[in-house]
């Protein structure tokens, strides 16, 4: 919970995160579900369900041995055992 709010935070920091909320004619004057919803709003809910996080595991722990090999080799390369 608390890494969901801290990535709206990021998220809602930048700019464009409204959607225009204009209605066209013919449209109805009741509310959709989820109109009230911004494009933020959509963003977290659709990449932190728990069905999107598991399809997302595999890449990230890729990247995560990537990123720490190349640690390991700058450490090696600067003395460091």
């Amino acid at each position: 919970r608390i890494a969901r709010n801290d990535l709206e935070r990021r998220i809602r920091t930048g700019t464009g995160v409204r959607d225009f909320k204009g209605r066209c004619c013919g449209a109805p004057d009741t509310p959709v579900p989820g109109e009230d919803d911004d494009i933020a709003a959509r963003l977290l809910r659709e990449y932190t369900k728990p069905s999107a996080l598991r399809d997302m595991a595999g890449t990230i722990m890729e990247q995560a041995t990537e990123l720490f090999v190349r640690v390991q080799q700058r450490g090696k390369t600067d003395g460091m055992s």
